[in-house]
């Protein structure tokens, strides 16, 4: 159980990271202690989450069919309520949030095309102003015009510059465009969440 979990936990970093809302995560951040009956627990999350916001999210991962468990279900209500206290959102992400597809595999294929170079806001708003200029285009035709930039459309989707329908497999012939702010069209972790 615990490996899939931790499985769980690499897929959410995936989605993190290619989250524009997201501004930065960090794995077990901090103890927090909570009121369970007669007693102080302590819980550590899984993730801390900062939105672009600047509000913070504190993430836990479980699978889905341990929520049926009346002890970790009692557990985790307790924990949301002393966090609501302390004015901090708390997600429970199961599966069917985190794997829900197309989505995971179009994100995983988006960085296998994205490469590994680091990309400056300004080179990212310049291959912003050229697709503007040539467009419109689809991922295929948005690599052959930032030919020669070292830009990828893959990266400018990635970073919430370009939008692109991630509810579809992606390939080199899905439709790409640019982002707006608060676009429905924008990447959202899980609809569920809303950012």
């Amino acid at each position: 159980m615990v490996e899939f979990e931790e499985l769980l936990e690499l897929d959410l970093m995936h989605l993190l990271e290619a989250a524009p809302e997201v501004a930065a995560y960090r794995q077990q951040p901090v103890d927090i202690s909570y009121p369970d009956d007669d007693a102080l627990r302590k819980y550590t999350p899984d993730f801390e989450v900062l939105l672009t916001s600047g509000q913070f999210l504190y993430v836990e991962v479980k699978p889905q069919e341990r929520l049926s468990d009346p002890e970790i279900a009692r557990k985790l209500e307790a924990i949301r309520v002393q966090l609501e206290r302390d004015e901090i959102r708390f997600e429970v992400l199961t599966c069917a949030d985190i794997r829900r597809q197309p989505r995971l595999n179009n994100i995983r294929w988006l960085y296998r095309q994205a490469g590994t170079a680091p990309v400056t806001a300004g080179a990212a708003d310049f291959g912003a102003r050229r697709l503007a200029a040539t467009g419109p285009h689809t991922i295929g035709s948005a690599h052959a015009a930032l030919r020669g930039t070292g830009l990828d459309p893959a990266i400018l989707i990635l970073k919430g510059i370009c939008a692109c329908d991630l509810d579809h497999p992606v390939s080199f012939e899905t439709p790409i465009h640019l982002a707006q702010e608060n676009s429905h069209e924008r990447f959202r972790i899980s609809r569920r969440l809303g950012f």
